[in-house]
């Protein structure tokens, strides 16, 4: 069924640079700040994998 309204759940959803998942900046309870760069992270996993792994990640 077609919503109009559906054009506005991707307003503040980014790529987590991680998993490459949808992450809603704006509602995520998952952050890290790596050089000054706030990182938005999809959950608690990625950010314990993304905070052993930084190097790996360009970080």
């Amino acid at each position: 069924m077609y919503s109009p309204n559906i054009k506005y759940v991707f307003i503040n959803m980014i790529k987590g640079p991680f998993c490459n998942m949808n992450i809603n900046e704006k509602t995520t309870q998952y952050t890290l700040e790596i050089n000054r760069n706030k990182i938005y992270i999809c959950s608690a996993a990625c950010k314990h994998q993304s905070e052993q792994n930084t190097s790996k990640y360009g970080y």
